[in-house]
């Protein structure tokens, strides 16, 4: 039997944006959610996903481009998957930011906000990323054909979006400096020619996995390495490296011969230079180590602090609670204004990093306590900690846990300041909320210019 016809439909206009980097367009009824276009586009789409409310498809050709448009920087645009709006001027990007919070919270969580300030844009719409991971493959994923009969080069770059075994090979990321893009390179270059063999994720083979590199304010360049043995070949890389990158104040390795890539339960051995990053939010100093969590986008995340605190009400006798902590860079940034400040987190080492950050900066009025947060954050620990006058909650991308919203409305603490990176839960949890709750402000911060994303704070107080 022949393989099934996948089906196209032909001059098909774009209407308008949607969420998550989409745009809309409608055939026979339907609704047609398609990447990479804006809206006054008139394309050819080829079906890849079709429901009975809904079609995705993705762009096969162009009839007519909307004067919507930009020409995207990347080579990789439209392929690599990590910037959707590169080809949208960067004023109408966060336009449509600024609507995606407000559609969210009128069609999810259908809430009144009583003050909608104007969404804080940033100074840097390249460079502006202080980590990234590379992947490697043994098998690379030429751009222009998904055709597997066509044979393939290894690849060291990012996941195309929807095949974790297929990586792209990135020869620059505009997202990220100079000196990571120079480690990218310079990698790929003596992997390949002296053959060190890329991880087979199917097969679970090669020396090769991942490669983590981060930057600091103070310019330093930490590199790791996940690799499944330290080999003869792969430390001679290494000295290669620190030789032509004399940039690099940190390299370090992981040994990962486990089925999965996260490196948060295995040793990090550092190989040369320092252990760990030194960096700054604003007049606070923070360590990073290898594993730590920060800020991406550190220039931008002080913009993110200071719309915060200028949100909420704070006094020097208050007591805050800070949910989903991290690495405790916002209870920090905001312990200098209150009296004291509780923050639950669930990864151990993010908690070591906060209360060493704690130290570095002199901050002795934070507590940090490590635990799931529906089981950490109890009565109990309110009871012996002093109950909160502002509760700032940024937790991850699913949003609060049942549980968490029904311990706050119990508590009922004067103020809430919600930042959360995805407005579609922030809503949800928002209209649970809103039985004690009023939405007085609500701002958007665009941290990820060139993506969809939006990080957006708001600030609640009891009825």
């Amino acid at each position: 039997m022949g393989r099934k016809r996948i089906p196209e439909i032909k001059e098909v206009k774009i209407e308008k944006f949607a969420a998550e980097g989409k745009c809309i367009a409608r055939f026979e009824g339907k609704v047609i959610f398609v990447p990479y276009t804006a809206p006054g586009d008139v394309v050819d789409i080829r079906v890849v996903k079709k429901k009975k409310s809904y079609i995705e498809g993705r762009v096969t050709h162009f009839h007519q481009k909307s004067d919507q448009r930009q020409l995207a920087a990347c080579e990789h645009f439209g392929v690599c998957g990590g910037c959707k709006w590169q080809h949208i001027p960067y004023n109408l990007q966060l336009k449509q930011k600024q609507n995606q919070v407000e559609e969210q919270f009128e069609k999810i969580g259908r809430i009144k906000v009583e003050e909608q300030l104007p969404i804080i844009g940033a100074k840097d719409q390249f460079s502006y990323r202080n980590k990234v991971e590379f992947s490697f493959s043994h098998l690379g994923w030429i751009e222009d054909t998904s055709d597997e009969s066509i044979l393939k080069e290894p690849a060291v770059g990012f996941h195309v979006p929807g095949r974790f075994d297929k990586v792209l090979q990135i020869k620059k990321c505009h997202l990220v400096s100079d000196e990571i893009n120079a480690v990218l390179n310079l990698t790929e270059a003596y992997s390949k020619k002296h053959k060190i063999p890329y991880y087979k994720i199917r097969d679970h083979e090669g020396v090769l996995r991942n490669m983590i590199v981060r930057t600091s304010s103070n310019n330093e360049v930490m590199v790791i390495f996940s690799i499944t043995e330290l080999t003869v070949e792969m430390k001679s890389m290494l000295d290669y490296l620190l030789e032509q990158c004399t940039f690099i104040s940190s390299m370090n390795y992981v040994i990962n011969t486990k089925k999965n890539d996260t490196i948060f339960d295995l040793e990090v051995v550092n190989y040369y230079g320092t252990e760990v990053l030194n960096d700054k939010i604003g007049p606070l100093a923070y360590t990073v180590r290898p594993k730590s969590f920060f800020q991406t986008n550190r220039r931008q995340v002080q913009n993110l602090y200071e719309a915060a605190m200028q949100m909420a009400s704070f006094k020097s006798t208050d007591i805050v609670y800070d949910l989903y902590t991290g690495t405790g860079s916002i209870a920090l940034y905001m312990a200098r204004q209150v009296n004291k400040v509780v923050g639950i987190e669930i990864l151990p080492q993010a908690i070591e990093d906060a209360k060493e950050n704690a130290a570095i900066n002199g901050i002795n009025n934070c507590l940090f306590f490590v635990g799931d947060m529906k089981k950490a954050f109890t009565q109990e620990l309110i009871n012996e900690h002093g109950k909160p006058n502002l509760i700032i909650t940024d937790p991850p991308r699913n949003g609060m846990d049942k549980e968490v919203v029904e311990l706050i409305m119990h508590v009922k603490p004067a103020q809430v300041l919600y930042i959360s990176c995805n407005p579609a839960t922030q809503a949800r949890d928002l209209e649970r909320l809103s039985e004690q709750y009023t939405v007085e402000k609500s701002q958007a911060v665009d941290m990820f210019p060139n993506t969809h994303h939006i990080e957006n704070i708001v600030l609640l107080a009891l009825k």
